[in-house]
């Protein structure tokens, strides 16, 4: 059985709305994957460390797709980090085990998100180009290695 669990927090999780009334909904379903988590790791008579891995927040980019959809909401997305921050990086969670690790910040925010080379506007005809992030809130490879070395680094402390 696992001496860590870690939890990743997805964009999905936050990015279209924040409200109280949804973190404390949030909140209460992920104490209830922390109490499972526990109740099975006393049920083995083992401890199981648990790490709260936060969100990303956005690419830092404004030249990204993210940007231009008003559908996702990066005010969101930072209130949902702040919220696991606030909720779960207590003294009595960390009593109990349970840790934020605060992966959301590890990836660059220029270069840890996917980039394409494009034309800087529609009809240009010479050779120039722009860096474009196609996505903006999940990482590219690199930027999912960040987040698996900030993770690292949680268990190699914890260890």
């Amino acid at each position: 059985s696992p001496d860590f669990v870690l939890i990743m927090l997805g964009v999905n999780d936050w990015f279209s709305s924040y409200s109280d009334s949804a973190a404390e909904t949030w909140n209460g379903r992920m104490n209830a994957v922390i109490q499972s988590i526990q109740a099975y790791a006393n049920a083995q008579s083992k401890t199981i460390k648990i790490g709260i891995c936060t969100n990303t927040t956005r690419a830092a980019s404004e030249n990204n797709s993210y940007h231009f959809n008003p559908a996702l909401n990066s005010r969101a997305m930072f209130k949902g980090r702040e919220n696991t921050i606030k909720t779960f990086d207590t003294q009595e969670m960390k009593s109990a085990g349970v840790y934020v690790v605060d992966t959301g910040v590890c990836v660059d925010p220029d270069f840890g998100f996917t980039l394409q080379q494009v034309k800087p506007f529609d009809y240009y005809e010479g050779t120039a180009r722009e860096w474009y992030d196609t996505n903006g809130v999940h990482p590219s490879d690199a930027g999912y290695k960040q987040l698996g070395t900030c993770a690292a680094g949680f268990i190699q402390y914890m260890r």
